[in-house]
């Protein structure tokens, strides 16, 4: 009975899934309210930038997007945000 949501990404530089039984907060951080964030200065952004060439200058100002569905931790790091439509879902 819940809306369906698409979110993707023309190009992304990483992404991540995590279980959210392990989800485990960085200093300071709050749990995702909203179900998409955009997060500043995370410990996953500085592991994008320590292990890959990717940086402000190539491909551009890298943003990073947390997303908490249902059972999951999705972090995204892109340079542009998700585009975001609405899904029917047909149930039988």
């Amino acid at each position: 009975e819940s809306r369906h949501f698409e979110l993707s990404w023309n190009d992304y530089v990483a992404y991540v899934v995590r279980n959210e039984s392990f989800w485990k907060a960085e200093p300071e951080e709050h749990r995702i309210v909203n179900q998409l964030e955009r997060r500043f200065d995370s410990a996953f952004l500085e592991f994008v930038f320590a292990t890959t060439f990717a940086d402000d200058d190539y491909p551009g100002p890298l943003q990073h997007w947390a997303l908490s569905p249902l059972n999951h931790c999705v972090d995204v790091v892109s340079v542009q945000p998700p585009r975001v439509q609405r899904v029917q879902v047909k149930v039988s």
